[in-house]
């Protein structure tokens, strides 16, 4: 017995030509129904600002934070809400716990070679 393709609706949630195009370049069909938030970056808007504006939610970054000290600059600064560490926790597994006990000379950090093993 073969299974039947499932038929799924795509509801794009955003008046954006820009993504109304590549969802019709895709061949998908999709229906608008736009949420009533202003998506309409402000000028001079880091990025950072502009999610946590649009969405009311806390920001998670990722993008290859090696420095414990650039770390906690941005969660302290409130750039950030959370950092997602993964190399650097694979390079060191008690990251967190030696930054907590402000341990940061013992800190093991990621080079950036990307062949990951500790």
């Amino acid at each position: 017995m073969v299974a039947e393709p499932i038929a799924r609706r795509v509801i794009l949630a955003s008046a954006s030509p820009r993504r109304s195009d590549l969802l019709g370049q895709l061949g998908l069909e999709f229906v608008i129904a736009p949420t009533h938030i202003d998506e309409t970056e402000h000028p001079g808007e880091d990025p950072v600002a502009y999610v946590r504006r649009v969405t009311g939610k806390p920001v998670v970054c990722v993008g290859r934070f090696t420095s414990p000290d650039a770390m906690l600059g941005q969660l302290q600064r409130g750039v950030l809400d959370f950092i997602g560490a993964a190399r650097p926790s694979i390079a060191d597994p008690f990251l967190p716990t030696k930054i907590r006990e402000d341990r940061l000379d013992d800190i093991r950090e990621c080079i950036g070679c990307n062949i990951c093993y500790s």
